[in-house]
């Protein structure tokens, strides 16, 4: 099964030529779409030598060819966790996190790998992937002035040759020739010319927004207190009677106390009053374990030094 992924490089360079002959059966499968079973020929090399960096490479890319998400993320992750000086395993890692749709968590993992790996230029090409992908949505969402075909369109490039050698001695990843390149990467996907111009102020304010917005509710679910009311202005319009330092105390008795919380939103839609102040309005879906409602919010943010902040938030 083919994933929605730009194109996959099938080799792994290494400095000898030995271990990249060994995997040529395994290139070979997963150029003929053959996944089940370079992942038997994957498996049962790691039963001989589990902590094959080259190996576990391989079977995170073949992985997320077939879709394993779940599984490829764990691979990724261990390498990440037992070779850190390879840059390749952070931007499929990367990869996997924008296929979900988790923009934040695939920019992270992208910024961490190219402060290693300055020169890496695949991590840059996938991080103006992701911006692209992200500014296009809010264009859908927010100004409605591209179409969700494009959006869809938009994929990051997994990684499945790994270029640099899991040894501390090499410093920086050595860049696939053209003609490696040529020869194993599957084709692009070509993508329509849209007029969008994500340096313009609206949909940088508007990208700013969604993604303060975003920080805000994942903040809520996972009750960080603290990310929580960093969200929120010192100028947030309270009710009568109630001043900003009581009602902190408040909202961290009620991020406290139940077991778990789960915030969702959607139909999020952004209006610009200006270059410092925007409505944002959208469906609330929240779960915890003694209560769930849904519910419309609207918040209006101002931004104060860099920073879009809260300074009234209704339900209506």
């Amino acid at each position: 099964m083919k994933t929605r992924l730009l194109f996959l490089v099938i080799a792994f360079s290494v400095i000898s030529t030995k271990g990249f002959a060994d995997n040529k059966d395994v290139q070979r499968l997963l150029q003929e779409d053959a996944y089940d079973r370079a992942l038997v020929v994957l498996n049962k090399q790691l039963s001989n030598s589990p902590r094959n960096a080259e190996v576990l490479f391989l079977k995170g890319v073949t992985l997320a060819k077939m879709a394993r998400f779940n599984d490829a993320e764990l691979v990724f992750s261990g390498l990440i966790e037992k070779h850190p000086e390879l840059p390749e395993p952070y931007n499929n890692l990367a990869v996997i996190y924008a296929e979900r749709g988790n923009f934040q968590e695939a920019e992270k993992v992208l910024g961490k790998a190219i402060s290693k790996h300055r020169n890496y230029t695949a991590l840059h090409d996938n991080l103006n992937k992701l911006y692209s992908k992200i500014a296009t949505k809010v264009y859908d969402n927010v100004l409605m002035l591209v179409s969700k075909s494009y959006e869809s369109q938009i994929k990051l490039a997994l990684i499945d040759e790994l270029l640099s050698v899991p040894d501390a001695g090499v410093a920086e990843a050595r860049l696939v020739s053209n003609e490696v390149k040529k020869s194993l990467a599957l084709p692009l996907v070509e993508t329509k010319k849209v007029e969008v111009k994500p340096e313009s102020v609206a949909v940088r304010a508007s990208l700013e927004i969604e993604l303060a917005v975003t920080d805000w509710a994942n903040a809520w679910s996972a009750q960080d207190i603290d990310k929580y009311l960093q969200a929120y202005s010192t100028a947030l319009i309270l009710p009568r009677k109630l001043n900003f330092s009581q009602w902190k105390d408040q909202r961290k008795d009620k991020l406290s106390k139940p077991k778990f919380i789960e915030v969702s939103l959607s139909n999020v839609k952004i209006v610009l009053n200006n270059d410092r102040e925007a409505v944002v309005k959208f469906v609330q879906k929240y779960r915890a374990d003694k209560y769930q409602d849904k519910v419309r919010k609207k918040l209006i943010m101002s931004k104060s030094n860099g920073m879009w902040l809260i300074v009234k938030e209704r339900s209506y």
